[in-house]
């Protein structure tokens, strides 16, 4: 729907375009967010900088030492969760991921076809190297070109209308699970007002 309303250029509703923009800010930072969630301890370094300040009430002063003490990185969480299906909480987590409203606790999971596999995220006729660049999508980049109602033949929809019917925003799934042949899951952010 959103791809019809930007070729018709109709204005989102201003709730959906700040959902979409969420979303659109949360799948730009989530290769940081997933580095940061995911570091690893790292070897201890052999110097390590420690700057403090003193305030006095006419100026601040900074000092910088130098020790030779091994310091270790810690692991950090990320500032989002993104939940399974078999997470529960009864508390609600302002703009978390989310696939249902039950991932928000007494909140409200915001967002379009939650939980359902995205076929929108499959551009059929663009230049392509692998799947990844049709979506995501199995058997969908053939000779460089993303055939993504053929590659919806070979896993059991050969009539398009089949797969619209039946598999795209309708089948069910879950960040975790495999059920939309290597496409998306449509997932949202969590409301807790």
């Amino acid at each position: 729907l959103s791809s019809i309303a930007f070729a018709a250029q109709v204005p989102l509703e201003p709730s959906v375009t700040g959902v979409v923009e969420k979303l659109i800010q949360e799948a730009t930072h989530s290769e940081i967010r997933d580095l940061l969630a995911n570091s690893t301890a790292e070897s201890p370094r052999v110097t390590s900088t420690t700057t403090t300040a003193t305030t006095t009430t006419s100026s601040t002063t900074f000092t910088t030492s130098t020790s030779t003490e091994p310091t270790t990185t810690t692991t950090r969480t990320p500032l989002k969760a993104v939940r399974d299906t078999n997470w529960t909480s009864v508390e609600c987590e302002e703009e978390a991921t989310c696939y249902a409203d039950a991932d928000c606790g007494k909140g409200q999971c915001l967002g379009v076809f939650l939980g359902k596999c995205n076929c929108h995220a499959c551009v059929a006729n663009i230049n392509c190297d692998s799947d990844s660049d049709c979506g995501g999508l199995r058997k969908a980049c053939q000779d460089g070109i993303c055939r993504c109602a053929k590659a919806l033949a070979t896993h059991g929809f050969p009539l398009y209308i089949d797969a619209l019917t039946k598999f795209c925003s309708q089948r069910s799934c879950t960040e975790t699970s495999d059920s939309c042949f290597g496409l998306p899951c449509g997932r949202g952010i969590c409301s807790c007002k």
